[in-house]
């Protein structure tokens, strides 16, 4: 179901309820899938939702530039394997363990209470989103 939450034009949170057998809702999960800037990738802005080019031009830009301790941590992570990108970090892994869940207890032979899932368009602590779907609720 979706709640209207706030801003112009206005933004919806995604409220979903899975339901098991008595009346208590038992878990509440909460998230956001708010997008924020790129422009923080500075003149690689326009990789910054592409990882595997990302990855590449980020090493380039940081093999170019002198030594610091900070650079070269940065530099071995991606060395080894971590992906940077906007969208691959952050809550998009907790809402997809939120989904799952949702989907187990719903696959339970006899599940006992309540799910509810709340998914706001911007920070869930204190947000305009996670207290506009409270009160509707």
């Amino acid at each position: 179901m979706r709640v209207a939450s706030h801003g112009d034009p206005e933004t919806s949170s995604v409220v979903a309820l899975t339901s098991g057998d008595g009346s208590r809702t038992i878990i509440i999960l909460a998230g956001h899938f708010d997008i924020v800037s790129t422009a923080h990738y500075g003149v690689l802005a326009s990789l910054a939702c592409n990882p595997e080019s990302l990855t590449g031009a980020l090493m380039e830009e940081l093999e170019s530039r002198a030594r610091i301790v900070s650079k070269d941590k940065t530099l071995a992570d991606l060395k080894s394997g971590f992906v940077p990108g906007r969208g691959l970090l952050d809550m998009k892994s907790g809402l997809a363990a939120g989904i799952a869940a949702m989907e187990c207890f719903a696959g339970l032979e006899t599940p006992v209470g309540d799910i509810l899932f709340i998914v706001t368009p911007d920070e869930e602590n204190g947000s305009p989103g996670i207290c506009r779907a409270r009160v509707s609720a």
